[in-house]
């Protein structure tokens, strides 16, 4: 035979041979079932995950805002309320059925979940304990006050932790996985001890904990990743995280929820961006679904802050927890014949911006900058007020650690000066205050123009209170609200402890406020004269604070039998204390002298069911009040800017969608 054809049907044979192993193994490698060292059986085909998404029913808890969901062992999930309620959900044949709920006694406002066995809960509260409560026999088995004290359990999870037994025989046993939001840590405790066994340290800001098999997950929305913890370790692998901060498939803006759902695949809340996102263990995005709700209280597939997701394998169901909404949204798996939903194909590039839960307005004589905390970009955005429709100028920030960027920007106030306006901004991820000059005089132009707006001074607030007696804790501090006093003092907001930190306007340590006060969770502070306001959420309080140490509290509990949530607060001009309450939906006037509270604004007023009318607000945040008694409202849950002048008229800015009538800026007559 010739030797050099003998040679080439050789080498034809083992190409055709190599052709024919690729074809066979090219649909396995693209269902990733080689990522395992052997097959995993109960894996979910690529076909079907890319069919998830579809819009099945919507599930609304209007009256009490649903706090936290699980999933079920049997199939479904429960869900508890702000008010303690807890609801199981289970699948009946083509709906979701709700049953009767029960009360489960809380110190706090339920902040997690996990069904630890069969009718076992393990409950968490943002008042820093957990409980195991059986909810056959509606009764509490234990209660545990925390490892270490300040805490806040945010998310929990179960885990087989591999042992050796005598006999040097492999078992496992389970333990609680607990991630503590204040300290940044994930916490592996013995549930029949409560005996701390290991912790995982260095998070910013983590939201949910996911285990399969030997994978440990826990998403961050101070990082915007999703980080491994592995097995004898003491931090996270945070350079090692799926993710980083963008829209682009991928990339999250604050992931919130997340469920591994087999070796190969996890889905994932991202929630700043409104979508669920379907990754690979390395970090592939797969497919994803949910598209931002334009229209107010739209649902039908649409998202609007997505936070904790379960998935119902039995059933091939995905709940997704909207808190903003007070509801949940169910979703399936689309018929293969059926057309995609646009959102699934849709590919974003660009961060969405929305007001956040802080703004402020300067001081001068003739005032004219608004400054917003746009959360979802993580920026300030600059803007002149003085239009129907206050016009963007400038913006500062973005994601980093880099000195002007922030990592989740918690408050920011004018200070009181001459000259240019300054602002400072605390930054809760960098752990950080921030100071800005903005460089044009009222007389300027209405053009946006870059650079305008100066850094002036940073400081690292855990190297301050490291130096400063009596403020070094146990937990570095964590800055919340921010309040700028006449005298050059700055107020911020400690929120890892229930107290008040003051520098001077060069950075430098004055003292504090507040630690006797009995505090719970400050939520927002503002500037009187020779003391603080100060809006506890938790404790439902309005207090003032005088900076000789002296408290006095001008409002405690509930108004006309609603309970609140106070969420900002200022001085008006005629001595009255205005407050936003977010949970109710409503503005309060409270006069110091009688106690008398007041609605303004808001649901017992009058409204339409969106709450977008004329008199309605929507999870209302932040308050100013300016020198001439106009009060600015953060109309948060509705994207919007809401102001009342001292003449009763209303205008209203932001979001078209969620305008009255769709007009930016239009003036209604209304009672002040």
């Amino acid at each position: 035979m010739n030797k050099s054809l003998s040679k080439t049907r050789l080498i034809e044979s083992v190409t055709e041979i190599s052709l024919l192993v690729i074809l066979i193994l090219a649909p396995i490698l693209a269902s990733g079932q080689l990522w395992a060292a052997t097959p995993d059986l109960a894996d979910i085909p690529v076909e079907t995950l890319e069919r998830l998404g579809l819009f099945h029913s919507v599930l609304e808890w209007p009256e009490d805002a649903p706090a936290t969901i699980c999933g079920l062992s049997q199939g479904g999930f429960a869900l508890l309320t702000e008010a303690q309620q807890l609801w199981t959900v289970r699948w009946n044949e083509s709906q979701f059925d709700r049953g009767e709920s029960q009360s489960v006694p809380l110190k706090g406002k339920p902040s997690c979940m996990l069904e630890w066995d069969k009718g076992i809960f393990v409950i968490g509260s943002d008042l820093g304990e957990l409980v195991l409560w059986d909810a056959r026999e509606s009764k509490v088995l234990r209660r545990w006050d925390g490892w270490g004290s300040p805490w806040e359990p945010v998310a929990l999870s179960q885990y087989e932790d591999p042992i050796t037994d005598g006999n040097k025989k492999e078992t496992s046993v389970s333990r609680l996985l607990v991630a503590d939001r204040i300290q940044g840590r994930v916490l592996k405790l013995d549930i029949d001890s409560g005996v701390l066994l290991h912790s995982w340290n260095g998070f910013i800001d983590p939201t949910a904990i996911s285990v399969f098999e030997d994978q440990i997950r826990v998403s961050d929305r101070g990082w915007h990743r999703v980080i491994s913890c592995m097995p004898g370790e003491d931090q996270g692998r945070f350079d090692q995280g799926l993710g980083d901060h963008g829209a682009a498939p991928g990339l999250f803006a604050g992931p919130w929820g997340l469920e591994i759902i087999s070796r190969n695949w996890m889905l994932v809340s991202d929630r700043d961006n409104h979508r669920i996102q379907v990754l690979g263990r390395h970090g592939m995005a797969m497919h994803h679904w949910g598209l931002h709700s334009l229209i107010p209280r739209e649902s039908n597939g649409r998202l609007h802050y997505p936070e904790e997701i379960v998935f119902d394998r039995d059933n091939m169901h995905v709940a997704v927890l909207e808190p903003s909404e007070r509801r949940v949204q169910v979703f399936s798996v689309r018929d293969p014949e059926m057309a995609a939903d646009p959102a699934e194909s849709w590919q974003r590039v660009d961060l969405v911006s929305h007001f956040g839960e802080s703004w402020a307005i300067d001081h001068g004589d003739e005032s004219f900058l608004l400054v917003v905390v746009e959360p979802d970009s993580e920026r300030i955005s600059i803007l002149d007020h003085r239009q129907q429709s206050p016009t963007e100028i400038d913006d500062v920030g973005g994601h980093g650690t880099k000195v002007t960027r922030f990592r989740t920007p918690s408050g920011v106030d004018f200070m009181h000066r001459p000259g240019y306006p300054r602002f400072v901004v605390s930054d809760r991820g960098n752990r950080r205050l921030q100071m800005f000059e903005v460089r044009r005089p009222p007389s300027a132009l209405v053009v946006r123009e870059p650079w305008i707006t100066a850094f002036i001074r940073s400081v690292d607030l855990s190297q301050l209170a490291a130096m400063t007696p009596g403020w070094s804790s146990d937990v570095d501090p964590i800055p919340g609200a921010v309040a700028c006093l006449k005298d050059g003092q700055i107020a911020v907001v400690d929120q890892g402890q229930p107290r008040i930190l003051l520098l001077n306007d060069q950075f430098r340590a004055l003292g504090l406020l507040g630690e006797t006060a009995g505090l719970k969770k400050i939520s927002a502070i503002s500037e009187d004269g020779n003391g603080l306001l100060v809006a506890d959420s938790s404790a439902q309080k309005i207090v003032r604070l005088g900076l000789d140490g002296s408290v006095k509290v001008i409002h405690s509990g509930s108004v006309d039998g609603v309970s609140v949530q106070p969420a900002g607060v200022a001085r008006h001009a005629d001595g009255s204390i205005w407050w936003t309450d977010s949970k109710g939906h409503r503005l309060l006037k409270t006069n110091e002298d009688s106690g008398e509270t007041l609605v303004i604004l808001g649901d017992t007023v009058g409204g339409n069911r969106m709450k977008t009318g004329e008199r309605d607000l929507y999870r209302p945040a932040a308050l100013r009040i300016t020198k001439d008694g106009k009060v600015w409202i953060l109309d948060q849950g509705n994207h919007r800017g809401v102001v009342l002048d001292k003449e009763g008229v209303l205008k209203h800015f932001g979001s078209a969608t969620y305008l009255p009538n769709a007009k930016i800026g239009t003036p209604t007559k209304g009672e002040s």
